[in-house]
């Protein structure tokens, strides 16, 4: 009987092995994905938002928070091209909320390898 077991993708982790911000979002990202409820909200700056929760530092100001808008949306893209699945959208274009990362579902990068590949 084969069993499931989950597997990082490790092709994504040597694919950004130059660019440490990139494989720490894509584990933020994923970690965040899996635990999430339908429809989170998550803003860009703030207390609770991803500047926070990842520890960057800078990004301040006016000028600080389109810069950092556009490290996210970069980083965002990039993680994109190994998880094409990703839920995740960067809205910046409601007039009602500052930016914000807006997870449609849970789901998860890992996918499942059977016990047989392993060997």
């Amino acid at each position: 009987m084969e069993r499931a077991l989950p597997v990082i993708e490790m092709e994504t982790l040597k694919a950004w092995s130059n660019n440490p911000t990139q494989i720490y979002f894509n584990i933020w990202l994923a970690w965040r994905c899996h635990d999430a409820r339908a429809k989170t909200k998550i803003p860009l700056l703030g207390s609770t938002g991803v500047k926070e929760q990842c520890g960057f530092e800078g990004y301040n100001g006016k000028r600080g928070a389109l810069d950092f808008r556009g490290k996210v949306t970069e980083l965002l893209q990039r993680a994109k091209i190994s998880w094409p699945e990703c839920p995740v959208t960067l809205v910046t274009d409601d007039p009602n909320r500052p930016d914000y990362l807006f997870i449609e579902h849970a789901a998860s990068p890992i996918r499942k390898r059977s016990q047989h590949a392993l060997s």
